[in-house]
């Protein structure tokens, strides 16, 4: 299993760390098996505000993926239809223990060459993101 990073909306980062959004919706799945989810909260913060434990990846089209867990997405129908509405498949991360970073962490402080990701990246070194070992929470469970 790897870790991997995700860029999302400052808004919609504080809802995912408030316990309220409990999908974040993508139109690229992970190939790879994903344990860790490392948040990267866009413009104006740019900041790595915390991390999630991945549950689960839905997929389906659009219409599947509203009906099954677009309640539980924190978007207005019509803003998510607009996005995806023209997607074949998209995917519904689903959003399992989450930890809160305090501070968020600066990777662009540590790591010179960070670059946040379009939509996800895979992590393979926590430092490149600007942690380490002690960092990060102990256990992570359910």
């Amino acid at each position: 299993m790897v870790d991997m990073i995700l860029s999302v909306k400052s808004e919609y980062a504080d809802r995912i760390l408030e316990g309220i959004k409990r999908f974040e919706f993508r139109t690229q799945r992970p190939r790879r098996q994903v344990s860790r989810v490392y948040i990267y909260a866009t413009s104006p913060r740019k900041r790595i505000v915390g991390c999630f434990r991945l549950i689960r990846v839905l997929s389906g089209s659009p219409e599947e993926i509203w009906e099954s867990c677009g309640n539980q997405g924190v978007i207005e129908k019509e803003k998510f239809f607009s996005f995806f509405g023209n997607s074949e498949m998209i995917y519904g991360f689903e959003v399992g223990y989450i930890e809160r970073f305090n501070p968020p962490i600066d990777p662009f402080k540590t790591n010179c060459n960070f670059r946040a990701p379009q939509s996800f990246a895979y992590i393979y070194d926590i430092s490149e993101i600007g942690l380490n070992g002690g960092s990060l929470p102990l256990q992570i469970s359910d």
